[in-house]
């Protein structure tokens, strides 16, 4: 197996994420005007649509008029993270929420038809631009907080992942997340890849939200031609066509974990460590965390 570890290789065209500098901003976010988005869903492969508009203060983000994005209304199914509340679902909405937590955005409506988000590239990136093209607006609220104080630690065979309280800036002592995620696989397509960020210093935008997904692909199944654009089958996995970064599957990964963290409906201030993690392990520390909220 290789181990990769590498800077960002910023191909794409997106603006800049409003720099962190030394401190988070701690007012709530939203968006300034109306957007919409239309692409394929991963499932069904038919055309759905995202529709987004302003939320206000403590509202969170809210799915179909009627589903928070929250931890107690999320699922898994088939790799993809879903939304169900009352006789109403969604399904696919992890890239769409790490952009919003990646973004600094904590307040907005979304309505998706189909019951399913769109797939575009398979990475948070089409909804990054959708979502700087609208604005993003400061409210005048204070955004909730979580500081991890001691050790969270779940785990499931050999894989794991652990809160630690976070790094201190030097200067002025604000908490920032921070990331160190490692993946491994068999297949020579991916490997082992390891990254370390700090969301305080990094351009989501550019560094996080262009990686796109990867995953197994079923022997004998031809993969669709729409998807054949964004992705190719190598080793028995679906691996991004013409890499973004040398290190993408890894940074999708992180990408993951940012959009469960999103179900929080606050920031985390804390230092992750996550080893082979998926979407179902990150939920067992998202419902350690909640047990730790005050």
């Amino acid at each position: 197996m290789t181990h990769r570890r590498s800077a960002a290789r910023p191909l794409i065209p997106v603006h800049r994420t409003p720099p962190a500098g030394d401190r988070e901003p701690t007012s709530q976010c939203t968006i300034r005007s109306p957007v919409r988005f239309s692409h394929r869903g991963l499932l069904s492969g038919r055309v759905t649509c995202a529709r987004f508009k302003p939320g206000p203060a403590n509202s969170g983000i809210i799915f179909n008029r009627a589903i928070p994005a929250r931890l107690a209304n999320a699922f898994v199914e088939q790799h993809l993270v879903g939304l169900r509340h009352g006789g109403d679902s969604v399904l696919g909405v992890e890239h769409l929420l790490a952009a919003c937590y990646g973004l600094g955005i904590d307040n907005l409506q979304i309505d998706v038809t189909g019951g399913e988000v769109p797939f575009g590239d398979g990475s948070a990136l089409p909804f990054i631009r959708i979502l700087q093209a609208a604005g993003i607006r400061r409210l005048n609220a204070p955004r909730a907080l979580q500081s991890v104080l001691a050790p969270v630690v779940v785990s499931r065979a050999d894989a794991f992942i652990c809160a630690l309280p976070a790094d201190r800036h030097p200067a002025t002592g604000d908490c920032f997340l921070s990331v160190n995620c490692l993946i491994r696989f068999p297949s020579e397509a991916v490997g082992e890849q390891a990254l370390d960020l700090n969301l305080g210093t990094t351009d989501f935008a550019r560094e996080l939200g262009p990686a796109r997904t990867f995953g197994y692909w079923s022997e004998g199944v031809r993969l669709p031609g729409w998807l054949g654009r964004v992705g190719e089958i190598r080793d028995g996995m679906l691996v991004p066509a013409r890499p973004r970064f040398t290190d993408e599957p890894v940074r999708h990964k992180a990408l993951d974990l940012l959009g469960d963290l999103c179900l929080l409906g606050r920031r985390l201030h804390a230092r992750l460590f996550a080893f082979k993690t998926g979407h179902v392990l990150h939920h067992e520390l998202l419902r350690e965390l909640e047990d730790k909220w005050t």
